[in-house]
């Protein structure tokens, strides 16, 4: 019965030992899991960040294209030479003043008429205002009345 006892003592005190062991290995595996959490953390943070800066040099790129674009049309256009059929072409917009010629171009020179009376808000004494353009189909009356009344 001794020998039965210290062989339970024994057991015992191996069994201790192994659940200290345990305890001591969850506490690693949880501190190297933390840590691991961690570091995923920090990584997926700066990921976020790459991306953020990718962004807004996409952009930067994209705004530099568009502006070289431009640039070299002004350099085209600053040197004479041709674009491309189709390019910058403007379609004509009804009431804009290229549709219409000044009244003193299309009507005939009368006593007294100035043309000045467009540009000058102090008329001379001796000059009528230039009579208002014909309406035309590009031209309701109301903006050739807009047109007259408004200096350019």
């Amino acid at each position: 019965m001794a020998d039965a006892e210290e062989n339970l003592k024994v057991i015992k005190e191996e069994t201790d030992k192994y659940k200290q062991q345990i305890g001591e290995m969850q506490d690693q595996l949880q501190e190297a899991e933390l840590t691991f959490k961690h570091k995923i953390a920090v990584y997926e943070k700066n990921a976020a960040k790459n991306w953020m800066k990718a962004r807004v040099w996409e952009q930067k790129i994209q705004q530099q294209i568009r502006e070289n674009a431009y640039m070299i049309h002004r350099l085209h256009m600053m040197k004479g030479e041709m674009l491309p059929e189709g390019c910058m072409t403007q379609e004509a917009m009804r009431g804009r003043p290229e549709m219409w010629s000044p009244p003193w171009r299309d009507a005939p020179r009368q006593q007294g008429t100035c043309p000045c009376v467009r540009w000058s808000s102090h008329p001379s004494p001796d000059c009528r205002p230039a009579p208002s353009p014909p309406p035309t189909e590009e031209m309701s009356l109301e903006e050739s009345w807009a047109a007259t009344s408004l200096p350019p």
